[in-house]
């Protein structure tokens, strides 16, 4: 919609002969547009324009600029967006009716600018800063969204270890993190996994961590000084434990940062009369090696998944403390000449009620000369698993190939919360979303690449398999979980499995380290001979899943006022550099201790090896600063930096 403003003018009157010098003034000839009633302009006028009119409108004077920071005109904005959105804190201060203004505005700006960028040939983070631990850092993860970050850290001399929860995204007197809680550990916890996470009546993050001991009646290496990025040969004992902290004591701890700083006398009064942050809900230990934790909801109810290698699945219900955790047994094949099954990683389909298993094993066979070689073969399986009841059972369904790896992880799949209230009231609306597909990176061996393969979920023709598709219901109906009904009935076929993306690495490459994502994953580079814990980092990469990025959007959220946001046409590969500032990649020569990766807002953790900063790299723009500055007199409406997120929609 297009508008005609009337600029007030300058009427010169006659002059003045007795007048030293002419007198003009000013005189209004007729009404502008800020002369509107303000409820005018913003339910009825801007209602009608998009994103980029909004942002040029900002330009043109410090009225219209004040008058797009109203929280009406973002939320509104956010609510027809028919893109993926950057998830936010199940709390009530991040609903939509209760949401700020640039909250909403970063929201919308996150999830307009980070796909060009990421899928752009030249991948370059928008906003690079650091802040400091104080600790060493060894492991970190992000929780979907971006707001706060857990790592596992300890003093410099390894004499005392803890988990501590970082706050990223609340503004506080100018600091970018500051921690909001602790746990103490005996030694160093690895493997985190960090998930909002509705438990009984209670909402709040669930957070697991895996730590090794040394067995009481063999002593050997301090285990914290061990990698927790290849595999150990040392027997060990191993310890997944569980712990949770509400989003009420998240907020409260939050809200007492602009107040008191930690640290300070003020501070500490006031948390020593606060219930202690976290409450550990679930321990599993096991004298054989644990891995792959996974903090999921199956049959409606929290459950902690992991592996127990070589080939044992565990359940643990984190609702019922009481209960121990249940073993699966994923049986190795009746080919007598297979051996040596491992499991990699798993992803479990909790409206099928099953289980998607990847395993390493070897195959022995005679080569022309008739002596035993033993082949490096990977399956991927599909398993039928109960969790609450020990149990060990053949694949329901599996192929395999030779393919040697030296990792595998699967992305999960970006489901609704559980404790979402609204989405439960709209699943039996009839409006359906197509299913997610299950993405599998692997890191091959001999020759060194990667390869990316996905299992694209089948859907039910309801008018042509109403027998099928009364089975699939049935079983969607025991599985308890309401969140099935948001989507197409479905269910995944390995048939359906292809490999998408296969990239081998040159030699200046190196091997590389997989964060995966739902068609949007990073890659870091370190040389192939490099296996020290905190291994030198060559470069980081953009992957996405197809060069057109076409299928980031869901097809059913395409249309003509949302299309999807495809690069410039100029990148060649799904592989792409990072574009990083040499002051930044100085920071990592000595080596990369941890990194985390979010592939929901584009952001990515890096702390470099025996340092206690991290550095933040958004790929999405970030809004927050700029509302920031002009509350503080700091930027003028008409910046430039302002407009940023306009010149990516433009172009």
């Amino acid at each position: 919609m297009n508008f005609t403003f009337r600029v007030n003018t300058l009427t010169p009157p006659k002059a003045d002969i007795d007048a030293p010098f002419p007198i003009y003034r000013a005189r209004r000839s007729k009404k502008t547009l800020d002369d509107l009633p303000f409820d005018i302009l913003v339910d009825h006028i801007l209602s009608l324009l998009d994103v980029k009119d909004v942002l040029s409108l900002r330009r043109t004077n410090k009225f219209f600029s004040t008058l797009t920071q109203e929280a009406a005109i973002w939320k509104r904005l956010l609510e027809q967006h028919r893109g993926p959105r950057p998830p936010l804190p199940p709390t009530a201060r991040h609903s939509l009716g209760q949401m700020h203004a640039f909250e909403a505005e970063r929201q919308l700006s996150r999830a307009l600018t980070f796909t060009r960028n990421w899928a752009s040939p030249e991948p370059t983070p928008y906003d690079t800063y650091s802040f400091d631990t104080h600790f060493r850092v060894h492991n970190m993860t992000i929780l979907p969204g971006g707001h706060f970050l857990v790592a596992s850290v300890s003093t410099k001399g390894r004499t005392k270890f803890e988990v501590v929860l970082f706050a990223l995204d609340y503004r506080s007197k100018g600091r970018q993190a500051y921690p909001l809680a602790t746990v103490s550990v005996k030694t160093k916890a690895y493997d985190m996994q960090a998930k909002y996470m509705y438990i009984g009546e209670e909402h709040g993050i669930a957070i697991s961590y895996t730590r090794r001991q040394n067995p009481k009646h063999r002593p050997g290496p301090d285990p914290s000084i061990l990698s927790d990025k290849y595999e150990i040969d040392e027997r060990m004992n191993y310890e997944t434990v569980v712990t949770f902290i509400s989003l009420t004591t998240l907020e409260t701890l939050a809200d007492i940062q602009p107040q008191f700083r930690p640290g300070t006398n003020e501070y500490r009064l006031y948390i020593e009369h606060l219930p202690a942050p976290f409450k550990r809900i679930a321990v599993i230990r096991s004298r054989s090696p644990l891995c792959c934790p996974s903090l999921e909801y199956l049959n409606g109810m929290a459950y902690l998944c992991i592996v127990r290698r070589p080939g044992t699945l565990m359940y643990k219900n984190l609702e019922r403390e009481e209960n121990s955790a249940h073993c699966f047994g994923c049986l190795p094949s009746n080919t007598p000449e297979d051996h040596d099954h491992t499991i990699l990683a798993y992803r479990n389909l909790p409206f099928e009620r099953k289980v998607i298993v990847v395993k390493r094993f070897l195959r022995r066979a005679l080569d022309a000369a008739g002596k035993e070689i033993d082949t490096p073969m990977m399956s991927i399986e599909l398993y039928h698993p109960l969790y609450d009841w020990d149990l060990d059972r053949d694949a329901l369904d599996g192929y395999s190939f030779e393919h040697a790896v030296r990792s595998v992880h699967i992305a999960e799949p970006q489901l609704p919360y559980f404790g979402d209230d609204a989405a439960r009231r709209q699943a039996g609306s009839g409006a359906f979303l197509r299913p997610p597909v299950i993405s599998i990176y692997c890191r091959g061996a001999n020759p060194d690449r990667f390869l990316l393969m996905e299992c694209t979920p089948r859907i039910v023709d309801i008018d042509r398999e109403w027998e099928l598709y009364k089975k699939i219901k049935e079983v969607q109906c025991k599985a308890g979980d309401w969140r099935a009904r948001l989507y197409l009935p479905h269910f995944y076929d390995l048939d359906l499995m292809n490999p998408v993306a296969e990239f081998q690495y040159p030699e200046a490459f190196g091997t590389a380290f997989v964060l995966p994502g739902n068609g949007r994953a990073a890659l870091w580079a370190v040389p192939a001979d490099d296996r020290t814990d905190a291994p030198k980092l060559i470069s980081i990469w953009s992957f996405i899943r197809s060069e057109n990025d076409a299928d980031l959007l869901p097809r059913e959220q395409e249309d003509a006022e949302w299309p999807a946001r495809k690069p410039d046409g100029t990148r060649r590969d799904c592989f792409m550099p990072v574009v990083l500032e040499e002051e930044v990649r100085n920071r990592f020569e000595r080596g990369v201790q941890a990194m985390a990766w979010d592939e929901s807002i584009g952001r990515l953790c890096v702390c470099a090896a025996e340092s206690s900063e991290i550095y933040v790299l958004d790929f999405a723009k970030n809004v927050k600063d700029d509302y920031e500055s002009q509350s503080l007199g700091l930027s003028s409406p008409l910046d430039p930096g302002l407009l940023d997120m306009a010149a990516i929609i433009v172009t």
